[in-house]
């Protein structure tokens, strides 16, 4: 069925709006330097100001210029990516899951929520009829992908009733869920930093932010208790494997060295102490590896600070440790370790593992 352009407005992840940005914008790829012409000024406008509604009020809003929200979408990822802030990019990615929250809270289509979950998410989800009070039913396998990130005990699984391998949840619950998704799936876009700088108007942006993230940024951020340790617990299972081979002394192919280099440097490890994380390599020679970590920590060559490769590129290489039945459909290593850090840090506060005394009945 095809979508209306307010509905890809309000949803601009859905695939049928990256096809409507395409046929606008004239390109077959998107590509920013259209953006200079004097018709796409509002666009610039309203991506800068996603950013900055982000960072003031921690929530995207909804305006009724439905081309120009739409076409905003991928700009204002483009923008963070472009000023290379984990803190921004974690912080942009929750305000558009509460956008979501609120439009979806208003929706009357019941199929939109199907849409997202099974389209965009890849979940298993179907609509309950005559199951009241429930909704919608989610595969077993991608509720336990999304649920846990949510401290209230009543969202164990044991709490929950369960069907033929799938979890009923109301309305409200299911809204939540896939508004958590989204959430992940911006934090993995924004994971793949932009080399180099963006032109014209776009680089203006970039710099204005810049300087608004001097100023909103909080004074501890999340991971700053954790920065510069290795928290080999947090780790996705591909970077612990390959930590631990260097560590072994083990060979290890060129984009696993890579990619544990760049993932290390990304999470606060000294530079020195990543250097010497291959000295016990047979072919080990320092002066060659500090300079190729050098380059991939930013202080040579193009200066460009790299991020390690996507889970996706990873698996293509063949080093993606059993098909990331591990990872809960996490797509990049430094999201799957920033969650891993949040959840042990809720540990460390104290957060017990909380369950029911007796599981909730089946559904009928």
């Amino acid at each position: 069925m095809e979508e209306s352009i307010e509905t890809l407005a309000k949803y601009p992840f859905i695939p049928e709006a990256s096809e409507y940005f395409k046929v606008k914008t004239g390109t077959g790829d998107i590509l920013l330097t259209d953006f200079e012409k004097p018709e796409f000024e509002e666009i610039l406008s309203r991506a800068e100001e996603r950013i900055r509604e982000a960072l003031d009020r921690e929530e995207v809003s909804y305006k009724s210029k439905v081309y120009v929200e739409l076409l905003s979408f991928p700009l204002t990822l483009a923008i963070v990516k472009a000023v290379g802030d984990s803190f921004l990019s974690q912080r942009y990615a929750s305000a558009e899951a509460k956008r979501l929250i609120k439009l979806l809270q208003n929706e009357k289509s019941q199929t939109i929520f199907l849409k997202i979950a099974n389209e965009v998410l890849m979940w298993k989800a179907e609509y309950v009829w005559q199951k009241a009070p429930y909704d919608y039913a989610l595969s077993i396998k991608n509720y336990l992908q999304i649920a846990p990130i949510f401290r209230d005990r009543n969202w164990k699984l044991i709490n929950k009733p369960v069907k033929d391998g799938y979890v009923y949840l109301t309305r409200g619950e299911f809204t939540r869920l896939v508004a958590e998704g989204i959430k992940n799936i911006i934090e993995d876009e924004l994971e793949d930093r932009f080399d180099g700088e963006l032109p014209g108007k776009l680089g203006k942006i970039v710099n204005r932010i810049r300087l608004l993230l001097s100023e909103k940024r909080p004074k501890v951020e999340e991971l700053e208790e954790y920065k510069g340790r290795i928290i080999l617990e947090a780790f996705p299972p591909c970077i612990g494997a390959f930590y631990q081979a260097l560590v072994n002394g083990q060979h290890l192919p060129h984009t696993a060295r890579f990619a544990v280099t760049s993932f290390l440097l990304n999470i606060g490890v000294d530079l020195g102490d990543v250097v010497k994380l291959f000295t016990g390599l047979p072919d080990a020679n320092e002066r060659i590896t500090r300079y190729q970590v050098e380059h991939i920590a930013g202080l040579r060559g193009s200066k460009t600070k790299y991020t390690p490769p996507k889970c996706e590129t990873l698996k293509t290489h063949g080093l993606c440790v059993e098909d990331g039945k591990f990872c809960r459909g996490v797509k990049h290593p430094l999201s799957y370790y920033r969650r891993s850090i949040r959840r042990i840090g809720r540990v460390g506060e104290g957060e017990k593992s909380e369950v029911s005394e007796e599981p909730i009945q089946e559904v009928l």
